[in-house]
């Protein structure tokens, strides 16, 4: 998976990591879109006091499940999710 890491204030750089496993009663969500609010831009400007450096942001995002954990209870695979 690709994804974008604010290294410091103003500088961002684009990486591969790989996909996760979700774990119990957790999924996977391939995100669609992500949503960039005011905390992200204080912490790319470096005016949020609570980040520390490196961070990935993007905490307002949408997607379809892509996997589910083997105990999970729920079938709905696909299923449109947003967070």
């Amino acid at each position: 998976m690709i994804r974008v890491v604010l290294e410091e204030p103003k500088k961002l750089s684009v990486e591969e990591a790989p996909i996760p496993t979700p774990g119990p009663s957790e999924v996977l969500i391939r995100v669609k879109v992500c949503g960039i609010c005011g905390s992200d831009v204080s912490a790319y400007l470096g005016k949020h006091p609570f980040v520390k450096y490196p961070v990935v942001q993007g905490h307002e995002f949408s997607g379809k499940e892509r996997r589910q954990s083997s105990r999970r209870t729920v079938s709905h695979m696909w299923q449109l999710l947003s967070l």
